[in-house]
């Protein structure tokens, strides 16, 4: 009998938990998709800008992660870009990278969608083309280079002051460049203060070890126009820049899916209590591609936030997915019941991190 393909698309961390638990039953054959050959350690980047690190040591090849899996012909890693899903036909068209395979639909019976979250602009004008983004160990490599290119004085500046911002602007005040070059980093957020909705005690610890590694932190200024030589603020303020790199916000990754599926304001994949895409029982999105309402388990109705774009959650989703593929598959009943609770943050920032643990400001 032929065993079932499920297709992971995305080797993020909600493509890998689904993958490698699938892989626990053994009665399916799975298939990662993915442009990179390897999964990113993404919350350790900041260590590349500051050559803390070297990309081999945040990075992990797909086929040594998943090195027993494959030997027992449980698991394929495809390298490749993917062009469309059409989910009728369930079938990825796949644009080969790096192998001796020709471009492909892989047909497909069930499917998760995986690919994460992509840098939202907002329509502001310039942004896109002026901003270095800050996403992957590629794009934390390009920052380092630009920065120690800068001449003398010249200032960094920062959009957005949310946890990937300030893990960033704490990794570029170490670099060897910064403090050679004496260049200056601000950090440039539309909100009262840095990290918002988030736990003040957390926030004034960030706040003070930012400004006592020399970082400017400038509030309240929502950006209106970027050029390459400053950034205009919607108040009139034009703060000069001779870098800028954009960390204000993401989307759900924009891949062509065939039909349209409803979509957030912001690009993230409606899907219902299974984390299906509705209209299709064997198609799943999970991770920060998805738009799932969690359930509050202090609560005892679900509650109206959609769940957040954290590796914790899309961790649990991906258990979660796997296990009803699995039951599904084995005539049995779904389980509908996913609650999250989120016990805790970490920021890296620098050589200092900060956590808040069940309620403990820890340091």
């Amino acid at each position: 009998m032929r065993k079932k393909v499920v297709v992971v698309l995305g080797a993020g961390y909600g493509g890998i938990f689904a993958a490698a638990n699938l892989c626990k039953d053994k009665i399916f054959d799975i298939i990662i998709v993915d442009k990179n050959p390897y999964h990113q350690l993404l919350q350790q980047i900041p260590y590349i800008v500051s050559r803390e690190k070297d990309p081999a040591n945040i990075t992990i090849r797909l086929e040594e992660l998943f090195r027993d899996e494959i030997a027992k012909g449980f698991l394929k890693v495809f390298h490749a870009i993917i062009q469309s899903v059409d989910l009728m036909r369930k079938t990825v068209k796949l644009q080969q990278i790096s192998d001796s395979r020709s471009d492909e639909d892989l047909q497909y019976d069930y499917l998760i969608v995986s690919l994460g979250a992509e840098t939202h602009y907002f329509g502001i004008d310039g942004a896109k083309k002026h901003c270095l983004v800050f996403r992957s160990v590629q794009d934390a490599i390009k920052i380092r280079q630009r920065v120690e290119s800068l001449p003398i004085n010249s200032i960094v500046i920062v959009g957005g002051g949310g946890p990937t911002g300030i893990s960033l602007a704490a990794a570029l005040s170490e670099m060897d460049a910064v403090r050679e070059k004496e260049l200056k980093i601000k950090i440039l957020d539309s909100a009262a203060t840095l990290l918002p909705g988030w736990d003040m005690r957390l926030v004034a610890t960030c706040e003070k070890v930012l400004a006592a590694k020399g970082v400017q932190i400038i509030t309240k200024e929502r950006i209106k126009k970027v050029t390459s030589d400053f950034l205009e603020t919607e108040s009139g303020k034009k703060i000069e820049s001779n870098c800028n790199i954009w960390t204000a916000g993401v989307k759900g990754y924009g891949i062509n899916i065939m039909p349209e599926v409803q979509r957030t304001k912001a690009g993230r994949i409606v899907v219902d209590k299974y984390s299906r895409i509705p209209g299709f029982d064997n198609s799943f999105a999970i991770g920060d591609i998805s738009a799932f309402e969690i359930v509050d388990p202090k609560r005892s109705k679900t509650s109206s936030n959609i769940a957040p774009q954290l590796a914790q959650f899309a961790v649990r989703q991906a258990r979660f997915v796997a296990e009803n593929i699995a039951r599904k598959e084995k005539e049995e009943e779904m389980v509908d019941k996913l609650t999250f609770s989120q016990r805790g943050h970490t920021i890296l920032l620098g050589n200092k991190s900060i956590g808040l643990l069940n309620g403990l400001l820890v340091t």
